[in-house]
């Protein structure tokens, strides 16, 4: 069984919030939740929506749900590629689409 939790980003302060406690349904226009995938990148780091990958080929992904599981797709595209499951272990997650924008550009 995996784990469900999330993460949220403040949009008003700019900052990333791992610890959800005391969280509220009332702060859905403060915040953009990301879900966890449930999978690990190659260093163990956890993976979440919205994170950014470099694939070995120096090519940037972006994690989304698709229709029915956990994907990744090209920065610069709307449609998923490929299923994340296959290429979590192999890969790095080296930012997400908030904190880190230049990696999206």
């Amino acid at each position: 069984m995996r784990e469900i939790k999330f993460r949220a980003w403040d949009k008003e302060k700019q900052i990333m919030i791992n610890d959800l406690n005391g969280w509220s349904k009332g702060y859905q226009d403060k915040y953009e939740l990301m879900q966890f995938t449930g999978l690990k990148d190659e260093n163990g780091k956890e993976i979440y929506e919205g994170d950014i990958f470099d694939s070995p080929a120096k090519t940037k992904f972006k994690i989304v749900w698709w229709v029915d599981g956990w994907f990744y797709q090209n920065v610069r595209d709307e449609k998923p590629i490929g299923h994340l499951i296959e290429v979590a272990k192999d890969w790095n997650v080296i930012g997400n689409i908030y904190e880190n924008l230049e990696l999206i550009k």
